[in-house]
């Protein structure tokens, strides 16, 4: 294998990450900077950046055949009632909204969520990531 050489990309916060390559491929990287008027640093990252957003964005997003994507948003309409299982928890979870004295928006208010009709945030939600 051919000798390795540390190179090193700074984030504009300071992160650090540091990789081996061989010299040759450091070359080939450095002479493509150079000719984008760039430093490597500022390369690799315009490079990268755009790349890790894919991937990212791909593994989260959800994608359903067209006849998926219509019982999804019927079931988002048309809910099937609650089964005894999930009464229960909700009675577990009201009680321990009283136990801590306030309301369930009190509650998500102290813990720095939304006192917004969470239903419909799951329902935009949904129907964004739906393609």
């Amino acid at each position: 294998m051919s000798p390795a050489l540390a190179a090193t990309a700074t984030a504009p916060e300071g992160g650090r990450i540091e990789f081996r390559l061989p010299a040759e491929e450091k070359a080939m990287l450095a002479r493509a900077a150079a000719l984008m008027n760039m430093d490597l640093t500022t390369f690799i990252l315009r490079k990268m950046l755009p790349e890790a957003r894919a991937v990212i964005e791909n593994a989260e997003r959800l994608a359903l055949s067209d006849r998926d994507s219509l019982r999804v948003l019927a079931l988002l309409e048309n809910p099937p009632p609650p089964t005894e299982k999930l009464r229960r928890a909700a009675g577990a979870f009201s009680s321990q909204v009283e136990s801590l004295g306030g309301s369930e928006n009190a509650i998500k208010q102290r813990l720095g969520a939304s006192p917004v009709n969470e239903g419909e945030r799951a329902r935009s939600k949904a129907a964004r990531r739906i393609t």
